[in-house]
């Protein structure tokens, strides 16, 4: 029992103390590409002396850092293909990757070169962005903001400060300098061929390296194309060597890719390539570095076009091969600069902190120092800081690369692409390459070539004239015609057509298709940030100008239909009785239940009219355009009614209804039925029959036999039982009566005439029947009874 005490004695602080130093340890994962010469280099050795070197400059930085001291960096690195064999983009690869790794938190850290950092920014959004990095923004959304974190921008002093200002977007830190590289070409010594063309490299251009290369030695010119980076980079140098590619010296630079001059640039780029390869692309696009240096070290080749970053490769190998290798760099000392930044996962599960700690340290002139001397990686020192111990050492060390960053005619290819209303530079990077090695293959026209190279600046602006002179005019006649529509809206706004459907509602919804019609000419250039914000926000106002009101409208008339009790007491409720009329008319043919009217009174004072004939859908086109009649014409007032009902003091209702808007002219009166009044003045009939000859000493008891014309009514064929020819002639009609602005009936002198009851004419396609609810009902009951034993028969015709 002793043995198993003295055993828990001393395990358990052991086991402590591994918690405790295990619970501050941490472990960064840093995501980065291989080197590109696989083949030259042993990959895990230098693999795993790049991780060995980074953590132990990191532990004696940090030894007595009590949070730092147990963090260690490991390396992810994504593996490089020096050449494209399965034709498919490594730049596409490699982003799809990393987006992966970064929206699962997998890496905590990148290095990113210039064409991956920001290739999303860019005026106009590219779909292509979206699709593969899976947000419409990466930058912003999977990269940390470092700014708050560094309040002391002296950390960053030992920087170049153009490679500082590229890894901030809108004054804000996203990447801090980590190394940057460029091309050099490599040659012997001991070549004097060599040497004489490279006394005159800063005056020659590729053409003429190409020219004395062939014309000094029979020697091949080999240069390595199967990167796609690699491509470009030759590309945009060759095209330096011919034109301007600076913003400074001619800020419509980019126009020689399509301009007059574009077919030479391309054409000779072509040639230049078809020389050295001896019209065999493979010799150029399906080589590897590795290869080509091969044959460089076997000395069967002038030059060897490589990274500056190799210089430490052929140190070593003078070293162990006793020969001398030089570098110079390339025709006219134009070279692309290739800037690498170190960016923080923002999706990262270690506290920020800590990250931009280490990024900071990772970062620093020190450490730049180490890589440069370990691995021979070209740091982002400003060589012109002459008081810093660091960078004055580094130049001692290395004189050769300060040497020929000072000469160095630097290509951004940043500034060669990105424009105003350029695209995203991940769209630019992504084709071109493929662009230009279709073009040498003769896949891609010298007019297809030229046209992309247009895109990337000018886009779909560029022979637009003809579209936006259509857009103009198409908005145009569209705009017109919706304010043709307002105005007569709003002059028709108590129509009993447009009343019904609500005339303001109808007006918004037009409003908002007028500022619809409108959004094609705003999208046309120029463009500009504001434009576009201004587009996106109220482009959603526009609907809404469309939709709520439409549904407002259509809630409205749903509501009203289904309600079918609705009551029409008054003549302002006009919109109410078009419902009514629409119901109760049944056009469709619907059937109607006659048990739910039989035993009530209220049919009698309300007596449903309808038209005869088939419905005309375009009819109310005639109809809106003659409106304005009852306001101007006494003749046409009354033949513009639609269904009303009037009440009075006395409790008399008047019910009539006539064909809307018919146009009445005295030439066509006989075309009608006089007002006719029963002796009782009970019951009253209007309807035109032209062939109708009414007898006027017709018997009330005679309803069922008369002879009497036979109305059409919604009840069935209804004959009047009393005829009486009181107003045989229209004059003394309207010398009785008179109309409001809406052909509303109303006696001018009720005292001076015992027709207390009149409603007025209506056209030859409808029927009209008029109660009167007076004291003397004989005359209501005959009609009635004759009502009550016919219900079932009429109601359902």
């Amino acid at each position: 029992m002793p043995l198993y005490n003295n055993i828990y004695t001393t395990l358990i602080p052991f086991i402590l103390i591994l918690f405790l130093i295990n619970a501050n340890a941490q472990k960064i994962t840093l995501y980065l590409k291989q080197p590109d010469m696989q083949e030259t280099f042993d990959l895990l050795t230098w693999e795993q002396n790049y991780e060995n070197s980074i953590n132990e400059f990191l532990k004696q930085r940090n030894v007595d850092n009590p949070i730092l001291k147990n963090v260690t960096v490991e390396l992810y690195f994504y593996e490089y293909f020096p050449v494209n064999v399965d034709h498919q983009s490594e730049y596409l690869e490699f982003i799809k990757d990393l987006s992966d790794k970064v929206g699962n938190a997998t890496v905590d850290m990148m290095i990113l070169d210039d064409r991956l950092l920001f290739n999303d920014i860019a005026l106009i959004e590219c779909d292509s962005v979206e699709l593969y990095y899976k947000s419409r923004t990466p930058t912003k959304e999977h990269l940390l903001d470092l700014t708050p974190f560094y309040f002391d921008r002296s950390v960053f002093k030992h920087h170049d400060r153009r490679i500082l200002k590229d890894g901030t977007l809108d004054n804000k830190i996203y990447g801090i300098p980590y190394e940057i590289d460029f091309d050099l070409l490599y040659y012997y010594s001991t070549n004097e061929k060599a040497k004489t063309i490279v006394d005159m490299m800063n005056k020659l251009s590729w053409d003429d390296l190409l020219l004395l290369s062939k014309f000094q030695s029979t020697d091949p010119f080999y240069i390595s194309l199967g990167d796609e980076d690699d491509l470009l980079n030759l590309f945009l140098e060759y095209t330096s060597n011919k034109y301007s590619l600076s913003k400074d010296l001619d800020k419509s630079f980019f126009n020689i890719f399509y301009n007059e001059t574009s077919e030479h640039l391309f054409t000779s780029f072509k040639s230049f390539v078809n020389t050295y390869t001896d019209n065999n692309f493979n010799n150029t696009f399906g080589v590897s570095l590795d290869q080509v240096l091969k044959h460089f070290i076997n000395e069967e080749i002038l030059f060897f076009r490589g990274k500056a970053s190799h210089a430490k490769l052929f140190n070593e190998f003078n070293n162990s091969y006793n020969k001398t290798v030089l570098s110079t760099l390339p025709p006219k000392f134009m070279s692309i600069v290739t800037e690498k930044f170190l960016v923080l996962n923002r999706h990262s599960k270690i506290d920020a902190t800590i990250l931009t700690e280490i990024a900071l340290q990772l970062t620093s002139k020190e450490m730049q120092y180490t890589r440069a001397k370990n691995f021979g990686s070209i740091p982002t020192f400003d060589i012109n800081i002459n008081d810093d111990e660091v960078l004055r050492t580094y130049c001692q060390n290395f004189p050769d690369i300060c040497q020929k960053l000072r000469i160095l005619n630097k290509i951004f290819v940043k500034d060669v692409f990105q424009s105003r209303y350029s695209p995203p530079l991940f769209e630019t990077r992504l084709l071109l390459p493929s662009v230009l090695k279709k073009y040498i293959y003769d896949k891609n026209s010298l007019q297809q070539t030229i046209y992309t190279f247009k895109n990337i600046k000018e886009l779909a602006t560029t022979d637009i004239d003809t579209y936006i002179t259509i857009i103009y005019i198409a908005t145009g006649i569209g705009i017109m015609y919706t304010v043709y529509n307002l105005i007569y809206i709003y002059k028709f706004r108590d129509h009993p057509y447009i009343k019904v459907i609500s005339p303001k509602f109808c007006m918004v919804i037009i409003i908002g298709y007028l500022l619809t019609m409108i959004e094609p000419v705003l999208i046309l250039p120029p463009y500009f940030i504001l434009k576009c914000k201004f587009l996106s926000s109220f482009e959603i106002f526009f609907v809404s100008l469309i939709i709520l009101p439409m549904i407002i409208v259509t809630y409205r008339i749903y509501a009203i239909f289904k309600n079918k009790s609705v009551a029409i007491t008054t003549v302002n409720d006009r919109p109410g009785s078009r419902i009514k009329y629409i119901i109760y008319n049944n056009k469709r043919g619907l059937t109607v239940d006659a048990n739910k009217y039989i035993n009530t009174t209220d049919l009698i004072d309300y007596v449903a009219l309808r038209k005869n004939g088939s419905y005309n859908p375009l009819q109310w086109i005639y109809n809106i355009f003659h409106f304005n009649k009852i306001k101007n014409n006494i003749n046409t007032k009354f033949e513009n009614e639609n269904f009303y009902t009037y009440s009075s003091t006395d409790n008399i209702h008047h019910s009539y209804a006539s064909k809307s808007f018919s146009t009445y002219n005295t030439s066509s009166r006989n075309n009608y039925l006089p007002l006719q009044n029963s002796p009782n003045n009970n019951i009253k009939y209007y309807a035109s029959n032209s062939n109708s000859n009414i007898n006027s000493n017709t018997n009330s008891n005679s309803l069922a036999n008369s002879n009497s014309p036979v109305v059409d009514s919604p009840f069935g064929n209804v004959r009047p039982n009393m005829i009486s020819d009181n107003y045989n002639n229209f004059s003394e009609f309207d010398k009785m009566f008179e109309f409001d602005e809406y052909g509303s009936i109303s006696r001018k002198n009720k005292a001076s005439h015992s027709h207390s009851n009149v409603t007025p004419p209506y056209s030859d396609s409808t029927d009209f029947i008029y109660k009167d609810n007076s004291n003397n009902s004989n005359e209501n009951r005959n009609f009635y009874n004759y009502y009550e034993n016919n219900s079932n028969t009429l109601l359902n015709r």
